[in-house]
């Protein structure tokens, strides 16, 4: 099962950084998968109102790497979210 075989490296809040992480990652030679979270529901939604908030800050970018490769994928994420 693929589930047990990975672990989670980063969450991100919004697309650019998501972007620029996984073609940091694959130009590393790691590969990643993306699980997206907290759409905002219309329940949620209709109760504290959206106005003003740009399109999809509802949601989180969860960044997955194979165990093996999560240390190296440390050491990547660090020098790109110090460029961002």
């Amino acid at each position: 099962m693929l589930l047990f075989r990975t672990r989670e490296l980063i969450t991100i809040p919004t697309l650019e950084k998501l972007s620029a992480v996984r073609e940091a990652l694959s130009a590393a030679g790691i590969s990643s998968t993306v699980k997206i979270r907290g759409a905002v529901r219309g329940v949620e939604r209709a109760r504290t109102g959206s106005f003003g908030l740009p399109p999809g800050s509802g949601y989180t970018y969860a960044v997955y790497v194979r165990k093996q490769d999560y240390d190296r994928g440390r050491s990547v994420l660090g020098s790109v979210l110090r460029n961002l």
